[in-house]
Protein backbone atom coordinates (compact mmCIF):
# COMPACT_ATOMS: atom_id res chain seq x y z
CA UNK A 1 0.00 0.00 0.00
CA UNK A 2 1.03 3.63 -0.54
CA UNK A 3 -0.04 6.58 0.76
CA UNK A 4 0.83 9.91 -0.68
CA UNK A 5 0.81 12.65 2.16
CA UNK A 6 1.38 16.86 1.51
CA UNK A 7 4.33 18.11 4.42
CA UNK A 8 1.11 19.59 5.79
CA UNK A 9 -0.50 16.05 6.60
CA UNK A 10 2.66 14.13 7.25
CA UNK A 11 3.09 16.85 9.94
CA UNK A 12 -0.27 16.02 10.78
CA UNK A 13 0.40 12.26 11.50
CA UNK A 14 3.73 12.97 12.96
CA UNK A 15 1.92 14.76 15.59
CA UNK A 16 -1.13 12.23 15.88
CA UNK A 17 1.64 9.27 16.01
CA UNK A 18 3.58 11.82 18.97
CA UNK A 19 0.74 12.60 20.75
CA UNK A 20 -0.43 8.40 20.51
CA UNK A 21 3.12 7.80 22.19
CA UNK A 22 3.30 9.92 24.83
CA UNK A 23 0.06 8.83 26.24
CA UNK A 24 1.65 4.88 26.00
CA UNK A 25 4.32 5.93 27.38
CA UNK A 26 2.67 7.60 30.25
CA UNK A 27 0.46 4.95 30.73
CA UNK A 28 3.42 2.35 31.44
CA UNK A 29 0.90 -0.37 30.67
CA UNK A 30 2.05 -1.87 27.86
CA UNK A 31 5.09 -2.54 25.75
CA UNK A 32 5.66 -0.29 23.90
CA UNK A 33 8.23 -1.35 21.51
CA UNK A 34 6.33 -1.80 19.13
CA UNK A 35 4.73 1.49 18.88
CA UNK A 36 8.47 2.94 19.24
CA UNK A 37 9.42 0.95 16.07
CA UNK A 38 6.71 2.23 13.97
CA UNK A 39 7.06 5.59 15.58
CA UNK A 40 10.83 5.03 14.27
CA UNK A 41 9.32 4.40 10.79
CA UNK A 42 7.38 7.36 10.56
CA UNK A 43 9.84 9.81 11.52
CA UNK A 44 12.44 8.16 9.02
CA UNK A 45 10.66 9.59 6.11
CA UNK A 46 10.86 13.32 8.07
CA UNK A 47 13.99 14.27 5.34
CA UNK A 48 11.19 13.51 2.48
CA UNK A 49 8.79 16.39 4.08
CA UNK A 50 11.61 18.29 5.11
CA UNK A 51 10.63 17.98 8.80
CA UNK A 52 12.90 18.33 11.31
CA UNK A 53 13.97 15.69 13.48
CA UNK A 54 16.77 15.78 15.49
CA UNK A 55 19.32 12.75 14.61
CA UNK A 56 19.86 11.81 18.37
CA UNK A 57 16.54 11.32 18.42
CA UNK A 58 16.14 8.92 16.32
CA UNK A 59 18.99 6.63 17.52
CA UNK A 60 16.88 6.84 20.82
CA UNK A 61 13.27 6.04 19.74
CA UNK A 62 11.96 5.34 23.39
CA UNK A 63 12.78 9.38 24.18
CA UNK A 64 10.88 10.42 20.76
CA UNK A 65 7.93 11.05 22.37
CA UNK A 66 8.37 12.09 25.60
CA UNK A 67 11.20 14.68 24.06
CA UNK A 68 9.80 16.06 20.35
CA UNK A 69 6.29 15.81 21.95
CA UNK A 70 7.16 19.44 23.65
CA UNK A 71 7.51 20.91 19.94
CA UNK A 72 4.07 20.47 19.16
CA UNK A 73 2.40 23.86 19.83
CA UNK A 74 -0.78 22.58 20.90
CA UNK A 75 0.21 19.40 23.35
CA UNK A 76 -0.16 21.44 26.16
CA UNK A 77 -3.59 22.48 25.46
CA UNK A 78 -4.74 19.02 24.18
CA UNK A 79 -3.04 16.73 26.99
CA UNK A 80 -4.65 19.54 29.34
CA UNK A 81 -7.75 19.31 28.06
CA UNK A 82 -7.84 15.85 27.55
CA UNK A 83 -6.74 15.03 31.21
CA UNK A 84 -9.54 17.55 32.44
CA UNK A 85 -12.46 15.70 30.57
CA UNK A 86 -11.40 12.23 31.75
CA UNK A 87 -11.10 13.53 35.16
CA UNK A 88 -14.84 14.62 34.88
CA UNK A 89 -16.09 11.72 32.95
CA UNK A 90 -14.07 9.34 35.23
CA UNK A 91 -15.70 10.96 38.39
CA UNK A 92 -19.26 11.17 37.01
CA UNK A 93 -18.84 7.52 35.86
CA UNK A 94 -17.72 6.66 39.86
CA UNK A 95 -20.36 8.55 41.69
CA UNK A 96 -23.69 7.29 39.09
CA UNK A 97 -21.86 3.91 39.93
CA UNK A 98 -22.06 3.86 43.47
CA UNK A 99 -25.50 5.88 43.19
CA UNK A 100 -27.18 3.55 41.37
CA UNK A 101 -25.80 0.87 43.49
CA UNK A 102 -27.12 2.30 46.39
CA UNK A 103 -30.35 2.58 44.57
CA UNK A 104 -30.90 -0.63 43.82
CA UNK A 105 -30.34 -2.29 47.06
CA UNK A 106 -26.50 -2.44 47.34
CA UNK A 107 -26.46 -5.70 45.42
CA UNK A 108 -25.95 -6.33 41.51
CA UNK A 109 -27.45 -9.92 40.00
CA UNK A 110 -28.04 -10.88 36.95
CA UNK A 111 -31.98 -9.89 37.59
CA UNK A 112 -31.11 -6.35 37.69
CA UNK A 113 -27.94 -5.77 35.69
CA UNK A 114 -30.08 -4.49 32.75
CA UNK A 115 -31.45 -1.72 35.84
CA UNK A 116 -28.18 -1.13 37.21
CA UNK A 117 -26.31 -0.01 33.90
CA UNK A 118 -29.58 2.38 32.52
CA UNK A 119 -29.67 3.97 35.99
CA UNK A 120 -25.79 4.09 36.34
CA UNK A 121 -26.01 5.70 32.27
CA UNK A 122 -28.95 8.12 33.37
CA UNK A 123 -27.11 9.25 36.24
CA UNK A 124 -23.77 10.18 34.87
CA UNK A 125 -25.29 12.07 32.21
CA UNK A 126 -26.72 13.78 35.02
CA UNK A 127 -23.53 14.80 36.69
CA UNK A 128 -22.00 15.72 33.53
CA UNK A 129 -24.77 17.88 33.07
CA UNK A 130 -24.16 19.35 36.21
CA UNK A 131 -20.61 19.33 35.85
CA UNK A 132 -20.28 21.31 32.74
CA UNK A 133 -23.20 23.70 33.70
CA UNK A 134 -21.35 24.44 37.08
CA UNK A 135 -18.09 25.17 34.34
CA UNK A 136 -15.81 22.96 37.27
CA UNK A 137 -12.32 22.71 36.65
CA UNK A 138 -10.18 20.01 38.04
CA UNK A 139 -7.73 22.69 38.65
CA UNK A 140 -10.16 24.78 41.61
CA UNK A 141 -10.36 21.54 43.58
CA UNK A 142 -9.64 21.27 47.32
CA UNK A 143 -6.72 18.23 46.76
Amino acid sequence: MKINLTKRQYRYLVEICLLGAYMIEQSKIIEDSDYNNFLKYILSFSNDFKFEIDGDLLQGVEQIASTTIKEIEFKEDFVGSYNEKVFWKELASRLASKDALHQLGDEITEFNYASYVDLKNTLEEKYLERFELSHYDNNELPY
